[in-house]
């Protein structure tokens, strides 16, 4: 919208959370320091606002509607000041929309509006686009069997890997002339604290060095990356509601 009548169109902008901001076109897409817009004295906010510039009561002078994260969908009746636009205390358009109806083929949350002539009969028409999380999708039944069959491989594999570990132990435990169990024997703190630091550095460099510790590992990772095909994460998906005008406001 061209809020303060300079031939340049300005921008109205929403965000996740608080009110929606206001930027004059200064020309060379440069624009101005955001500002908040009042409607009915009270700044506009909420969460997840979009905001559309349209004359939706056909008085020839620009209002906004504004979706908010609940699926409502407001309209503030705009009228020109001096310096730009003044808008009246919002009316709704349309309701928020309940929660247990979001994961349906109802209209959800988010709502985004836009005013269009949409059937082309004088009358401006209502769009709004929305937001919803469907359920994952389901594995199928050999997927499940592949899953639970990797799942076995991981576990056999990690018992392989803590059956070397422990055999690294006793190597380190050889070499350094004493073991995990010994550091409990140590009453001096600080001399248990290095030993205790001294023998996990030594079986972490020897477990690093180790070509049947790192051979076990490697297949544990390469198990527990294919296991990743199988998760499953909500799709999101949404729709364009139309909504006809049938008289003129």
């Amino acid at each position: 919208m061209d809020w303060n009548r300079d031939g340049k169109p300005d921008l109205v902008i929403g965000f996740v959370a608080g009110p929606i901001k206001l930027l004059l076109n200064q020309g060379g897409l440069k624009f101005g320091t955001p500002m908040d817009i009042q409607a009915g004295g009270k700044i506009i906010e909420g969460q997840d606002l979009g905001p559309t510039a349209a004359d939706w009561n056909d008085d020839r002078v620009t209002d906004l509607l504004v979706g908010d994260g609940e699926g409502q969908v407001t309209f503030y009746e705009g009228r020109r000041t001096s310096d730009g636009y003044a808008f009246s205390a919002g009316k709704p358009l349309l309701d928020a929309t309940p929660l247990e109806s979001r994961s349906k083929r109802d209209r959800a949350n988010r709502a985004k509006p836009r005013a269009v002539d949409w059937n082309s009969d004088g009358l401006v028409d209502l769009l709004v686009g929305d937001y919803r999380a469907l359920p994952p999708k389901a594995l199928t039944p050999e997927e499940t069997a592949q899953q639970q069959a990797l799942k076995n491989q991981e576990e056999s594999l990690q018992q392989e890997r803590g059956k070397r570990q422990e055999a690294l132990k006793e190597e380190v435990a050889k070499k350094l002339g004493y073991g995990p169990d010994d550091l409990q024997k140590i009453a001096d703190p600080e001399e248990r604290a290095q030993k205790f630091d001294a023998f996990y550095k030594s079986l972490q460099q020897t477990q690093q060095t180790d070509e049947k510790y790192q051979s076990i590992l490697k297949r544990i990772n390469a198990i527990i990356e294919r296991l990743t095909s199988f998760n499953r994460m909500p799709q999101a998906a949404g729709n364009v509601w139309l909504y006809l005008r049938r008289v003129k406001p």
